[in-house]
């Protein structure tokens, strides 16, 4: 049913990876934005402040809402199979 210990330290390994990967989507995101922000700033189709403004909300919305959406499917799906909630 459960390979190994992953029955055991299940909790542990999706503990770490939420961790890293929060460190991981903020230094990503942040660069991706911080690409187009220049670029449509650069050719004069935005404001510096509405750049700054679309880039809060487009950074909020794909670096906070999304993981944790798709962490939620997961868990619904594959949760018990990986023996993450126990038996």
């Amino acid at each position: 049913m459960v390979p190994g210990n992953l029955a055991q330290y299940g909790s542990l390994v999706l503990a770490l990876a939420c961790i890293f990967g929060f460190f991981n989507r903020h230094a990503v995101g942040g660069n991706d934005l911080d690409n187009a922000k220049g670029n449509s700033v650069g050719a004069r189709a935005r404001t510096h402040e509405q750049a700054i403004i679309i880039t809060m909300v487009f950074e909020l919305a794909g670096r906070d809402c999304l993981p944790i959406l798709f962490f939620f499917l997961f868990c619904a799906k594959f949760g018990y199979q990986l023996g993450i909630f126990g038996a």
